[in-house]
């Protein structure tokens, strides 16, 4: 997939960054969602606050993340804030498996533990944001 011309243009296309100026937006402001303050003073500027911190830390630190890395995490962070929960599970699994070896262990039954593991973490936090809404 390294080779893939779609996935070379958008590394481009990032110019050295991890988000682009919109997942910003959407990560900061899905921020200011999660977290309430009861000052309605320090509520009012939580938003703001929250964009600045994360085109902060993305300006900043991005260039500073290994390619070997940044490269897999990408489309992660695409599906990620584009809601498409079982495609970041996919690419989650899929990123672990590469970057994890268990001795001793075939690749087919680590792919099979590792996806085990990612479908208990998605379940979890859904069940975590189902009971959320709830409350």
């Amino acid at each position: 997939m390294a080779g893939d011309p779609e996935q070379m243009a958008m590394q481009v296309a990032r110019a050295g960054y991890v988000l682009t100026p919109e997942q910003e937006k959407l990560l900061a402001e899905a921020l200011d969602e999660f977290l309430k303050f009861k000052n309605s003073i320090v509520e009012k500027f939580d938003g703001p606050v929250a964009l600045i911190v994360v085109r902060g830390v993305d300006n900043r630190f991005a260039d500073k993340v290994n390619p070997a890395w940044k490269t897999p995490l990408i489309p992660i962070i695409d599906s990620a804030l584009a809601g498409d929960i079982e495609e970041t599970r996919r690419l989650v699994t899929d990123l672990i498996n590469q970057k994890i070896d268990i001795p001793g262990i075939q690749e087919d039954v680590e792919l099979m533990m590792f996806d085990g593991f990612t479908r208990f973490a998605a379940a979890a936090v859904a069940w975590f944001l189902e009971r959320k809404r709830a409350a």
